[in-house]
């Protein structure tokens, strides 16, 4: 205490200066009265004082020393260095701007990218008590008896839900639900999102409701008629907030649902695709019966398919809660002997299954391992630029030490000046956080598209996450610089003029390393961008194989209405009629796959060859599908309808690739293969390879079957192709699949609009690395030129002595460049290695959509446009040393 009250004490005189103002009225009224007395003896008032002064002694050392004892001259001196590098930084504003810039971007990138995965990951739940709230997974070990999986692994069954919300004592409510989506009726039929969740779903999350009421016990009766309800965004953009929507009905599914309230505005639930409608879990079986089918999924307790959470009661840890739901997971796993069930508690966030967390994973370090990138070369531009200042302030560093200050001082006012330029560059970083953050999270590959419920607000993690970026930069950035600036040779820096400061190899050669990472990871960056951008200008310059301009896709809910695969082939028979029938139609089919974006994988084999079973794509299509999607047949001939025998071979049609793959000395055309349920099929005819599972990279093995023989009609898609304007045909769908069947649902959509949707993941992680890339270039064009100009600095006296003595200023220019030539050889050399390994791993994920991982027009280009503006921003620097007038130059060292 008596230690704190001293340290108190001496921090008040710091701040009031109380205890120097009166140590110097103390020292001046005994200066006073000596002079006085002096006076009074009879010299002159001047001598006086003289005298009186000589008798005290040193006044500032009096001074000093009271400072030493009484104040806090650690602080003292900080606030002094902090005035003298204000001083310094406001003298050079070129020199601030760049390096707070530089900053401010390398800590703006790091930040929002934690800011982002703290809002997903790590932040709360916006609910009531959301502190509280939690996650329930379970993993299993030992023999899982072929558990049935609807989502992830980690989900529960209803029946274990039941048993932890019933049995429990550390929970004050635990609520279940599943994500869903269902098929909206109406004069406007459209998907939207939903959740199945159980009775207490909001009274568990939050009971307020903008109209209406929750879900009660008449409702979640398995028998009742279906209830809803809204979310806010959607009783706004359908009904204009209006509240007599309670009671109201809606058709989901083909089924009636009646609303009973509207969520508030705030609420988002617990996931990051907001739902537009929540029903209760019991109403599944009557809203998706095809998925339900005619088991009881509210009594199978081996399906994992629900999330649960919950709130713990006051006092009780994870850990608790945790072991008593693992007690109550033993009694379930006696059921299926030999199964270890392994109970995961999270705390509540968007993303906190472990499932996702995993999957996750490898984006977030990539994202980070980007930001880490930029801030690295921000902190190398830095580097550079005080190695630069330093070596032009080196006259007055070799002074202050000729004079008595300390390496430790001058240390001391380097860091703090460099500490100074990092807290504005911290500031300026949370700025660029501030707007960055939003970009990021809607660019980010894998986000839903529209509003998203995070909050990206800055807390104290965010901002500490930030200063310590700062801090980080700061050491980075500062202690090579401040060493090498105050330890070169005393004498030799006094002879020479400060000029052989930093010469050595040894003191530039980390610099070097640094420029050559720079280079490195901006080379990286600009290939990868590169290959994506090429990869999606290859999907719209590049036909796919088949017609996507004014072709539609019909898909309609036939297995939830109950069709089997009979009477869904009648349906799509006379659609296909009546269709057919309108003005300006190019055509109508089915298929079971949508090209371009999905395939179906079966194995096949050849009768008579002993030969393992091998994987090819597989489409299931009506006979007119190649007339409809313009696909021509280069051998044989299509389905027509003539090819059926009973018991004899099914018709079929193979792809270019797999007729070489099989039969490459040989005609496919009457050969036979074995496919699927070991059904038998004969080749009809040859078609074109075409890109059915990824856009721009042809298919490998590829054949057609008849959808009428695979049972699978009722969940295939529907194609139109429209001559001429397609709005009249379009907009009549609706009424012509109701004349068929009034409860059947048809969504129309551009097939053009789902194939952009499908290459939304490939766009947006092109724009991210695009927009890191041309930063890195920035940062590494300013960091090469950096070098440049410090190693120029250090040799103006070599340059003029090399043209005094005749050497042409062309040689000079080239000698000049070329250490720098070389650190962006190198750096592009490894910069360019690494990118061939990481197009490696975007290829095998479909990403580079058939462009090569080493093709060579992105490596070229980007090594070219690296390497071109390195130079042409060295030459600056270069030419402005070589034509200093040597005479000049020489007088002035």
């Amino acid at each position: 205490m008596r230690i704190l009250r001293r340290f108190l004490a001496r921090a008040a005189n710091f701040v009031t200066q109380r205890d120097d103002l009166r140590l110097r009225e103390e020292m001046e009224e005994h200066l006073r009265e000596q002079a006085t007395e002096y006076v009074r003896a009879g010299m002159p008032r001047d001598e006086a004082r003289r005298q009186a002064v000589l008798k005290f002694g040193a006044v500032e050392s009096v001074r000093e020393k009271y400072h030493a004892e009484q104040g806090l001259p650690l602080l003292e001196e900080l606030a002094r260095d902090i005035r003298f590098a204000s001083r310094l930084l406001s003298r050079s504003p070129g020199f601030t701007i760049a390096a707070v810039i530089t900053l401010g971007l390398g800590v703006g990138v790091n930040a929002s990218v934690f800011s982002l995965i703290y809002a997903m990951g790590i932040r709360y739940l916006p609910v009531k008590d959301s502190a509280s709230l939690v996650s329930i997974y379970q993993q299993y070990r030992g023999q899982v008896h072929a558990r049935g999986v609807y989502g992830s692994p980690y989900y529960l069954s209803y029946p274990e839900y039941a048993n932890y919300r019933d049995r429990n004592s550390t929970f004050s409510g635990l609520a279940a639900y599943a994500e869903t989506g269902f098929a909206l009726g109406g004069t406007d039929p459209q998907p939207v999102s939903g959740q199945l969740v159980s009775c207490n779903y909001f009274s568990v999350l939050g009971d307020e409701f903008s109209v209406g009421r929750g879900f009660n016990s008449d409702d979640c009766r398995a028998s009742a008629a279906p209830a809803a309800i809204l979310s806010y965004r959607f009783w706004r953009s359908h009904y204009g907030e209006s509240r007599s929507v309670i009671g109201n009905t809606l058709t989901l599914n083909g089924q009636t649902v009646t609303v009973t309230g509207v969520a508030p505005a705030g609420f988002s639930g617990t996931e990051l695709q907001v739902p537009d409608v929540w029903v209760p879990v019991t109403a599944a079986p009557q809203l998706l019966p095809i998925t339900f089918g005619s088991r009881d999924w509210l009594a199978l307790g081996n399906v994992s398919w629900l999330q649960v959470i919950g709130h713990l009661k006051p006092g009780i840890s994870r850990r608790a809660a945790q072991s008593e739901l693992s007690v109550l997971a033993r009694q379930m796993d006696a059921i299926y002997p030999g199964r270890q069930t392994v109970v995961i508690i999270n705390a509540g966030s968007f993303v906190n299954n472990p499932e996702e967390r995993a999957d996750g994973l490898w984006i977030g370090v990539a994202v980070f391992m980007l930001g880490a990138l930029v801030l690295t070369m921000a902190c190398t531009n830095l580097a550079n630029l005080l190695l630069s200042r330093g070596a032009r302030r080196q006259p007055e560093l070799v002074t202050r030490l000729a004079l008595g200050a300390t390496r430790r001082r001058l240390l001391t006012q380097l860091l703090t000046e460099n500490m100074l330029l990092s807290a504005l560059g911290g500031l300026a970083g949370v700025a660029v956080m501030l707007w960055l953050t939003h970009v990021i999270a809607h660019v980010l590959p894998g986000m839903p598209s529209g509003p998203l419920p995070l909050d990206l607000t800055p807390n104290f993690a965010t901002l500490l996450f930030a200063l310590v970026a700062t801090l980080t930069a700061a050491l980075l950035s500062g202690v090579a610089p401040a060493l090498q600036a105050t330890g070169p040779n005393l004498l030799t820096a006094l002879k020479e003029g400060g000029a052989a400061a930093g010469h050595g190899r040894r003191r530039a050669r980390l610099r070097d390393l640094l420029v050559i990472a720079q280079v490195a990871g901006c080379a990286l960056l600009l290939v990868l961008a590169g290959l994506l951008a090429r990869g999606l200008r290859r999907t719209e310059i590049i036909a796919p194989g088949f017609a996507t301009q004014s072709v539609y896709v019909l898909s309609f809910d036939l297995s939830e209405r109950g069709y089997d695969g009979t009477r869904a082939l009648e349906f799509e028979r006379k659609l296909r009629e009546r269709l057919g029938a309108f003005s300006g139609t190019g055509g109508v089919a089915t298929s079971t796959v949508l090209p371009g974006i999905s395939a179906d994988l079966t194995g096949v084999t050849i009768p008579g060859r002993d030969q393992p079973e091998e994987e090819v794509l597989a489409n299931y299509v009506s006979a007119d599908y190649f007339r409809t999607m313009e696909i021509p047949i280069l051998r044989g001939h299509g389905f027509t309808g003539e090819e059926f025998h009973a018991g004899g071979p099914l018709p079929a049609l193979v792809s270019t690739a797999m007729a070489q793959r099989f039969w490459p000395a040989e005609n496919p055309l009457g050969k036979e293969f074995l496919a699927g349920k070991n059904r038998r099929y004969q080749v009809l005819g040859i078609v074109p390879n075409v890109s059915t599972l990824h856009l721009g990279q042809e298919d490998g093995p590829l054949f057609y079957g008849l959808i009428a023989d695979t049972g699978a009609a009722a969940d295939a898609k529907m194609f139109l192709r429209v001559n001429g304007d397609a709005s009249s045909a379009v907009s009549a769908i609706p009424a012509v699949v109701r004349q068929i069947d009034p409860n059947v649902t048809v969504t129309t959509e551009s097939y053009q609009q789902i194939l952009s949707e499908q290459l939304q993941p490939a766009r947006r992680g092109a724009i991210l690395v695009s927009a890191l890339g041309l930063l890195a270039l920035v940062l590494a064009v300013v960091g090469v030129t950096g070098v440049v100009s410090l190693a120029t600095s250090q040799r103006v006296r070599e340059i003029c002595i090399r043209i005094a003595f005749g050497a042409r200023r062309h040689d000079v220019l080239v000698l000049l460049l070329s250490q720098g030539v070389k650190l962006v050889a190198i750096g592009l050399v490894a910069g360019l290695a690494l990118a061939a390994g990481s197009a490696v791993l975007l290829a095998s994920n479909g990403l580079l959509f058939g462009v090569s991982p080493i093709d060579p027009v992105v490596f070229l280009g980007t090594a070219s446009l690296f390497f071109c503006s390195a130079v042409s921003s060295m030459l600056f620097p270069a030419l402005r040393a070589i034509r200093v007038d040597p005479v000049v130059a020489l007088r002035y060292e």
